[in-house]
């Protein structure tokens, strides 16, 4: 937004914060959102759930997120994967939203997928930051669901470890797929019939200007000041890495992937089925 890239295509966006993923439905029939950004499987869901919406684009830094131990808690930081999941059997994992969190479905299909039990793991709400942070302090939780800045202050004051990265550490046949979609609802598409290819123009224009490293130092500026990411001396390479996982569209094969990901790993309901044409706006499909 602060480049204006919104402006050029005729937005005028303003922001308010979701709590949950649970949140979103209810905040998109009330109009008080005209679109969301979510994991792929709380959006799914609200499909599933009867609610019309599409995406419009797609991404993986929705997963920049760490499964964040208290010191003392055994869960090896330098084991395999499979290690690394079955050791957090039984433990107390507070993540913001709850089990409700939008990117707690992923963790629990980590967690599946390297042989742990996630049913046996108790997930508290605990919002990002100062919360999260009193809690480990507290030894009320045994590990947090973080993100980038409550990690940093974790690592400051010497509370603990991050012991998996959920947008980095995955095994290589969950790397590369969609996780998280910018969506929109079919009243809003029909309201605006070129909503989705404005939104989509902005959107890349976003992507390509956060990957070109000659912005490097002022996208930095941007994240501390407007975003409120704790400034560090390798700011700028985790967000190097953030911008590299932006996917403005894809090819049909990749979205299928994503999507049937979603139903195997457990993340959204078998059923209904809700197809790649049914989902995806055409903007998306067939572009990469």
């Amino acid at each position: 937004m602060e480049k204006g890239f919104f402006a050029e295509q005729g937005f005028n966006p303003s922001y308010i914060t979701v709590s949950s993923g649970a949140a979103m439905v209810p905040a998109l029939n009330a109009g008080q959102v005209d679109i969301l950004s979510s994991s792929m499987s709380v959006v799914v869901g609200m499909r599933q759930g009867g609610q019309d919406v599409q995406a419009i684009t797609g991404y993986t830094t929705g997963l920049n997120y760490f499964i964040y131990v208290r010191k003392g808690v055994d869960v090896p930081a330098n084991g395999s994967f499979e290690d690394k999941m079955k050791a957090l059997n039984g433990l107390k994992i507070g993540a913001q939203g709850g089990a409700d969190g939008v990117v707690v479905p992923f963790m629990k299909a980590m967690i599946k997928a390297g042989g742990g039990d996630p049913a046996a793991i108790n997930i508290p709400n605990l919002a990002y930051g100062g919360t999260q942070i009193a809690a480990l302090q507290k030894g009320e939780v045994d590990a947090v669901l973080a993100d980038d800045s409550t990690v940093a202050t974790g690592d400051q004051l010497g509370l603990g470890t991050s012991v998996f990265s959920l947008l980095n550490d995955p095994p290589a046949q969950y790397k590369g797929l969609l996780t998280s979609s910018i969506v929109t609802s079919q009243t809003t598409l029909t309201k605006y019939p070129d909503f989705a290819e404005r939104l989509h123009t902005a959107m890349g224009k976003v992507y390509a200007w956060m990957k070109d490293p000659a912005n490097a130092e002022e996208l930095r500026k941007i994240a501390v000041s407007a975003q409120g990411l704790p400034d560090s001396p390798d700011l700028p390479q985790r967000l190097a890495t953030l911008a590299s996982q932006m996917t403005l569209d894809a090819d049909r094969t990749k979205l299928q992937k994503s999507m049937d990901f979603l139903y195997s790993s457990g993340q959204v309901k078998p059923q209904p089925a809700i197809t790649v044409d049914q989902f995806f706006n055409k903007v998306m499909i067939g572009q990469s």
